[in-house]
């Protein structure tokens, strides 16, 4: 079955990146002020919404270790938690998917999997170089730093536990994973906020407020530019993708309307956001056990074979709806502004 990434996370009241990062935040100011079993618990937590947040917990052991003078139990949270992440990728991910994790597609120009990197490393070192250094994983840093003025780096013990989720997502194929406004910050941003009210701490007493009210104002006022408010206005955001015309909009609301709920559902992308809360959904143009289908011919990402990137191929999706069209066991029930239900007829 493949299921539509930005459908589960949109479909979900609340996206289990929201809760790695209030759990890593937690685990961090409890480990600072040397409370090991409040720590455990949200350390436990943190690891628990998904198989690299063992790294990041890792890192904070180290952290500890170095910074509080903690070896022994430093090194047992590190050992513990870089063993959670070997044991999730290399045993939980493969029981319940019968294979190893999806995720490694997104890594075949580095090496395809965890080993498959160190190997690169070894053997080609500069192919990780190139990775790393292409021009939107530079910008992509420079997101990530401005907001807090990159005042972290008063703290940097702190802020280097977020080199591991850094590293991941720079080697990447999948762009996605360096944009800061996407999901794969969740191991990032609690250590560079925890690091920049640390290292805000260790300035004298007359300029922490000023440095606080400087982050704070800069935080704002870029949020003003690239956040989700200028659409209020009917504007689109820095680097935002274009409104939705208004009639689109309508036409996915009234087509979403016509899908019974529970039946399983072929959909589009971002249709698929408002109708994945269903045992089985499929996305376009994978049919698979299908009964309803959603086709959006102004949605052009489709799945292809079994990678988790979307690929961008309009062609694939008005060949789709044209398969249908002609295809006797399914009936075209809606059509609006390019958005297309259809019905298996035998279900």
């Amino acid at each position: 079955m493949h299921v539509s990434a930005s459908a589960t996370s949109a479909a979900a009241s609340i996206h289990p990146v929201t809760f790695g990062i209030t759990f890593l935040l937690f685990a961090v100011w409890f480990l600072e002020t040397d409370r090991l079993w409040p720590f455990a618990l949200f350390a436990v937590l943190a690891m628990s919404t998904g198989e690299l947040m063992g790294l990041p917990v890792a890192g904070l052991g180290v952290w500890y270790a170095l910074a509080h003078g903690r070896r022994r139990a430093g090194g047992v949270i590190a050992a513990g938690a870089a063993a959670w992440t070997f044991f999730a990728i290399y045993v939980v991910v493969p029981a319940v998917r019968g294979e190893g994790s999806i995720f490694f597609g997104f890594y075949e120009e580095a090496g395809g999997s965890p080993l498959g990197v160190v190997r690169t490393l070894v053997t080609d070192p500069l192919t990780l170089v190139r990775l790393l250094a292409e021009p939107h994983d530079l910008v992509y840093l420079l997101w990530l730093g401005l907001p807090l003025l990159f005042l972290f780096l008063l703290s940097p013990g702190l802020a280097a536990v977020a080199i591991p989720q850094l590293l991941a997502n720079g080697l990447s194929d999948f762009r996605s994973m360096t944009d800061p406004r996407y999901h794969s910050v969740a191991a990032v941003i609690p250590f560079l906020l925890a690091s920049t009210v640390l290292g805000i701490a260790r300035l004298p007493v007359g300029r922490r407020t000023v440095a606080a009210a400087a982050v704070l104002t800069c935080g704002v006022s870029l949020s003003l530019v690239v956040g989700p408010w200028p659409r209020a206005l009917g504007v689109k955001p820095l680097g935002g993708r274009d409104n939705v015309a208004p009639a689109r909009v309508d036409a996915l609301r009234a087509a979403a309307a016509v899908v019974p709920s529970e039946v399983p559902l072929m959909t589009s992308n971002a249709a698929g956001a408002h109708l994945s809360a269903r045992r089985y959904v499929y996305s376009v143009p994978i049919v698979g056990g299908a009964e309803w289908a959603v086709v959006d011919l102004g949605d052009p990402w489709v799945v292809t074979g079994d990678s988790p990137i979307l690929t961008r191929d309009p062609g694939a999706v008005s060949g789709l709806a044209k398969r249908l069209r002609s295809n006797r066991s399914w009936r075209l029930v809606f059509e609006r502004n390019g958005v297309l239900v259809f019905r298996r007829l035998d279900s």
